[in-house]
């Protein structure tokens, strides 16, 4: 009998909870493990953002200090009633501070590539690294992008010193 009282309880609270916090979509889920391991921490996921005009929105992620939202969107924005949707919400976070970033679904299947387009659109905003934990944020995925790209030079310089080598072998022979 107390198991049906703690399951009766657990569903009542559940059904207070919005369903948008209950649903993370599978692209949501990867962008945030792509994020770097020294801000993870700092982001809040599908959490209630409330303004003064009563308007409850729930971000994909959220890095509240630096005022960031990042918004991970699929085919469900294509429609005209979605897309009106996210204009008013991308107009009331910016109206409020907020830096809105929207990234496609498709992005997130590459890390690289997820990263890359993050990095890109953070670095439109003049104010960035002015924002708390924004410049750590910038700088996480500066280091991320650099040792990729540094693996990527690697290859490409032995290459480079091969043909360097076979040049300085026939300009000496």
């Amino acid at each position: 009998m107390n198991i049906n009282i703690t399951q009766e309880k657990t569903a009542q609270r559940l059904k207070k909870v919005p369903s948008r916090i209950k649903m993370r979509t599978e692209s949501e889920v990867r962008a945030y493990s792509y994020l770097p391991d020294s801000v993870k921490g700092d982001f809040l996921r599908n959490r209630k953002v409330r303004f003064a005009r009563c308007h409850v929105y729930y971000p994909d992620l959220l890095l509240p200090d630096a005022k960031i939202v990042i918004e991970i969107d699929g085919s469900s924005h294509l429609s005209a009633k979605a897309q009106k949707h996210d204009q008013k919400k991308d107009k009331e976070f910016m109206e409020n501070g907020y830096v809105m970033i929207r990234i496609k679904n498709e992005t997130t299947e590459c890390k690289t590539t997820f990263l890359y387009k993050l990095y890109h659109e953070l670095i439109k905003v003049s104010d960035i690294k002015e924002r708390k934990g924004g410049q750590r944020f910038v700088e996480s995925i500066e280091d991320y992008l650099y040792a990729a790209d540094e693996e990527e030079y690697l290859v490409d310089e032995s290459e480079l010193q091969f043909t360097d080598m076979f040049h300085e072998y026939t300009i000496n022979g």
